[in-house]
């Protein structure tokens, strides 16, 4: 990809974009509901809910039905309660003998569903609703928070795994002509990703970001894509907002280690002065270049092949089967390293 840089930069060279590269981005460039879609697949529904400003939503007769089918499942595990292999510690055990009985499961589910309703609650209660009364003589960065846990902050962002410190840390390089606007991620408060409990986040996560005097907390129900037009740049410790942003020709600050931090437009920070120069770059009007934004996925497409990461419910998205699938990544790690 450097050299690609290089040969463009020096004598115009452009590699060739292919039709479905082209059409990725006229999708990564559509409204905001079909961006959740791409990426919340699962979700999606669960999330117009949390984000809707109705304090009441009746639920439709699949969904009705839906959950007659998922309380029969769970009443029926619940009577038989049969061990689960768990992926997080269990206290006092190895990762490899952390098994909980289904009722343990549940109980650790409802507790931590409750928690997460509690901090919605809270973080609503505090957000903004209408970017009219954000400052208007102010610079804005859109920070968008990463859901937790994953890799993409543990390990991948380093110290900045706490987002509460990388938006402090963002605040106090920046003179008072910024001002940072900060949304939650929309898994975090969503059921279906709570399993074990919830770690990362409580109310003084959210009451230490609302008191900084130049930072705003964002309303679940705004549009993200809204938010970033009317900002500088986007800042994320390694959350796909960063590409998202890079699509759609805004230049983005990505603390983590990420498969898009090679690309144009993504200023890798580290240190206070991998800041100072993306500051000034950006200010100055950098603005990223749509070729080299898609020359950079049209390397990794070179690249790709067809397989999933993320259990049954990935499996069956991509319509493709365990066999298949372990296959499919043995011939990728075999080209690799042949």
């Amino acid at each position: 990809y450097t050299a690609l840089i290089e040969r463009y930069r020096e004598f115009g060279e452009q590699i060739e974009i292919s039709e479905d590269i082209d059409k990725y981005f006229l999708k990564m460039n559509a409204d905001y509901q079909t961006i959740l879609k791409e990426h919340l697949w699962d979700q999606v529904d669960e999330y117009n809910k949390l984000a809707s400003k109705r304090k009441i939503n009746i639920p439709t007769w699949l969904e009705l039905k839906k959950l007659f089918t998922t309380a029969w499942r769970v009443g029926s595990r619940f009577i038989m309660n049969t061990p689960i292999r768990s992926d997080q510690f269990k206290a006092g055990y190895s990762i490899f003998n952390s098994h909980y009985s289904y009722r343990e499961y549940i109980a650790r589910k409802f507790k931590a569903m409750s928690k997460k309703r509690k901090l919605k609650t809270l973080y609503n209660s505090v957000a903004v609703t209408d970017m009219e009364s954000l400052p208007k003589d102010k610079k804005f960065i859109y920070v968008a928070l990463q859901y937790q846990p994953e890799k993409s902050t543990s390990p991948l962002a380093g110290r900045f795994v706490d987002q509460r410190y990388l938006v402090k840390w963002l605040a106090s390089h920046l003179d008072d002509s910024w001002h940072i606007l900060v949304k939650e991620h929309p898994s975090q408060f969503i059921s279906s990703y709570t399993r074990f409990g919830e770690c990362f986040r409580n109310q003084h996560y959210y009451e230490e970001l609302n008191i900084m005097p130049n930072v705003s907390l964002m309303g679940l129900s705004l549009d993200s894509f809204k938010i970033m037009a009317s900002c500088e740049m986007v800042a994320s410790s390694g959350g796909t907002v960063c590409w998202e942003a890079t699509a759609r020709g805004i230049p983005a600050l990505s603390f983590a280690i990420s498969w898009f931090r090679p690309c144009h437009g993504i200023f890798y920070i580290s240190e206070k002065s991998d800041l100072t120069d993306a500051i000034t770059q950006i200010i100055s009007g950098f603005k990223p270049e749509p070729y080299l934004v898609k020359s950079y996925a049209q390397l990794i497409k070179n690249y790709d092949f067809y397989a999933a990461i993320g259990g049954v419910s990935s499996l069956n998205y991509k319509n493709i089967d365990e066999e298949s699938n372990a296959q499919a990544h043995f011939n990728a790690i075999k080209h690799l390293l042949s």
